[in-house]
């Protein structure tokens, strides 16, 4: 008999499966996510931006168009800092996720690879920020925002502000 009453065979086969599971799961935890973040040589400033692609007409566009959403972004912020209870939800709810992203992805083309995958992450966070903020900005009807909701879409307000002007740097 083997153990747990299966054949010696099934027991041994068992154990090598469990054992080169194990072996891909430290492999998978512990390799190189593919960027060091704290590599500093890929930040905005420090890498070069095709100018044929940033001197087309959809770049152009494109970069506009971050720029609005940031500033309409700031618009919301400043209303609600004027006033914690004044309504956010339609105003983000006006932001086209997918022409974002089509956006973010455009104009990093006009970047390398490297730098790519630097960007390709914060354009993710972005987006993700987005989603979080209008989570947060949300009230139940006739109901004043909580103190803990107020900090939190403050939270999210400042860190999606933050995040796009990460992105931007790389265009200026």
């Amino acid at each position: 008999g083997g153990f747990g009453g299966l054949p010696r065979r099934e027991t041994i086969g068992t154990a090598g499966a469990a054992g080169a599971g194990l072996v891909g799961v430290l492999w998978a935890v512990t390799r190189n996510p593919g960027y060091d973040p704290k590599d500093t040589s890929r930040d905005a400033g420090a890498v070069a931006v095709d100018a044929e692609i940033m001197g087309t007409a959809e770049a152009k566009a494109s970069l506009k168009s971050l720029q609005a959403t940031k500033a309409k972004l700031a618009g919301l912020y400043d209303g609600f800092k004027a006033d914690n209870n004044v309504a956010l939800s339609e105003g983000l709810q006006s932001f086209s996720i997918v022409a974002l992203r089509n956006d973010l992805n455009l104009l990093t083309t006009a970047l390398d690879e490297d730098t790519q995958i630097k960007t390709d992450r914060i354009s993710r966070v972005i987006i993700q920020d987005l989603v979080e903020l209008d989570q947060a900005v949300k009230v139940k009807k006739d109901m004043g925002r909580t103190p803990k909701k107020v900090a939190a879409t403050t939270k999210w307000f400042e860190q999606t502000t933050t995040d796009f002007d990460r992105f931007l740097a790389y265009f200026k």
